[in-house]
């Protein structure tokens, strides 16, 4: 393993651990389980805002929250811990829309 590899695999251990002991995200993860524990049948996707131009930024994968988002429309990487995390996309199926 070279040095770059290693300081790569450090830099995200570091970004990770940030991440989980960031009290408010760790409340809008709670929030999004309870919903999911409550309706298992609805999707849930975590939503930050780009530091760059303020766009919402969705993850592609339910439930899924990763360190850090590049924005499609300015290429500007923000991290999660950054974010604004506060958002989340709950898509409910046809008979809970009711």
């Amino acid at each position: 393993m070279n040095w770059d590899n290693t300081r790569c695999e450090g830099e995200q251990e570091e970004r990770i651990q940030e991440l989980s002991s960031d009290g408010h995200i760790q409340k809008i993860i709670q929030e999004s389980h309870l919903i999911k524990d409550q309706h298992p049948e609805a999707i849930i996707f975590y939503q930050i805002t780009c530091g760059g131009c303020e766009s919402r930024l969705t993850d592609d994968d339910p439930l899924s929250l990763a360190v850090d988002y590049q924005c499609d429309e300015c290429d500007y990487v923000t991290r999660t811990v950054d974010g604004n995390l506060g958002h989340v996309s709950v898509v409910l199926p046809p008979g809970l829309r009711d």
